[in-house]
C-alpha cells in the first residue's frame, strides 16, 4: 500500500525560490514535455514582467529623447522615428516573452493534467483576429470579434489552470515534481524474530558448555581439585 505525503518541507518539495526558478525556466525554454510547478511558472511570470517594465520604460526614454532633440535640429520628422523605433523595441521583447514563456506554459499545464495545445489554441485564435480585422468588410470584422472573444474565455481558462495546485498522482505527462511517494510506514518496519528463530542460536551458544563438562581431563582436574581442598581443610 502506498499512502502520498503532501507537501513535506524536504529540498525535493520545496518551492522553488526566484532565481531557481529562472534559471530552471531558461534552461528548459524548448521543452516541451515533463511538468513545471506553480513556483516556477509563476516566479518566472514576475521576472518576466519586471523585465517588461523596463524594456517600457527604455522605449519611453527613446521616444522622448528623440522628440527632444527634434527642438534642436531641423529634422521634423525625428519625433516619428523616435516613436517608431519604440514600437520596435517593444515589439521585439514581446516575441522573445513569447518563446520564453511558451514551453513554461506547456509544462504548467501538464502539471494539471491539461494538454498545453490549449495555449498555442489561444495564439492562433488570437491570429485569426488580427488576420480578419485586417479582411475588409463587415463579416470580417464579425469574425474577428468571435475570435478575439474565444480567445479571452481560453485565456481565462488558462490562467485558472495556471494557478491550481500539481497533480499529486503521476500523469501522462510525468511524475510531480511537488509531491513525493512514499511508502506505507507499516512496510519500513523492522521484522521482529520469533522464538523458534531464537532457538538455534541459543543452542549454538550453549553447545560448548555441554561438550565441556563432557570432558574427561576436565573433570580429572576438577576432582584433584576438590581433594587438595579437603586435605587442607583437614
Amino acid at each position: 500500500m502506498s499512502i502520498y505525503k503532501i507537501w513535506k518541507p524536504t529540498i525535493c518539495n520545496r518551492p522553488l525560490e526566484f532565481s531557481e526558478a529562472l534559471c530552471h525556466a531558461f534552461r528548459n525554454i524548448f521543452n516541451f514535455k515533463g511538468r513545471a510547478r506553480r513556483s516556477e511558472y509563476w516566479w518566472t511570470a514576475v521576472g518576466m514582467y519586471l523585465i517588461t517594465i523596463v524594456v517600457y520604460i527604455v522605449a519611453a526614454i527613446i521616444a522622448i529623447s528623440a522628440a527632444g532633440f527634434s527642438v534642436f535640429s531641423d529634422k521634423p520628422a525625428l519625433p516619428f522615428g523616435g516613436v517608431i523605433a519604440a514600437y520596435v523595441v517593444i515589439f521585439i521583447w514581446a516575441i522573445i516573452e513569447i518563446i520564453l514563456m511558451f514551453g513554461l506554459i506547456f509544462r504548467r499545464l501538464h502539471d494539471t493534467g491539461h494538454s498545453g495545445w490549449l495555449i498555442g489554441i489561444s495564439y492562433i485564435l488570437m491570429a485569426l483576429c488580427v488576420l480578419f480585422m485586417v479582411v475588409a468588410g463587415s463579416m470580417g470584422l464579425v469574425l474577428g470579434i468571435i475570435c478575439a472573444i474565444a480567445a479571452f474565455i481560453l485565456g481565462i481558462y488558462i490562467f485558472f489552470l495556471t494557478i491550481f495546485d500539481s497533480d499529486v498522482e503521476e500523469n501522462k505527462y510525468g511524475i510531480s515534481q511537488k509531491y513525493t511517494l512514499e511508502e506505507d510506514e507499516k512496510e519500513d518496519e523492522p521484522e521482529v524474530e520469533t522464538e523458534d528463530e531464537k532457538e538455534p542460536e541459543t543452542a549454538a551458544i550453549d553447545a560448548p558448555e555441554e561438550e565441556a563438562n563432557d570432558n574427561p581431563a576436565v573433570e580429572k582436574i576438577v576432582e584433584e581439585t576438590e581433594k587438595t581442598l579437603d586435605d587442607s581443610t583437614e
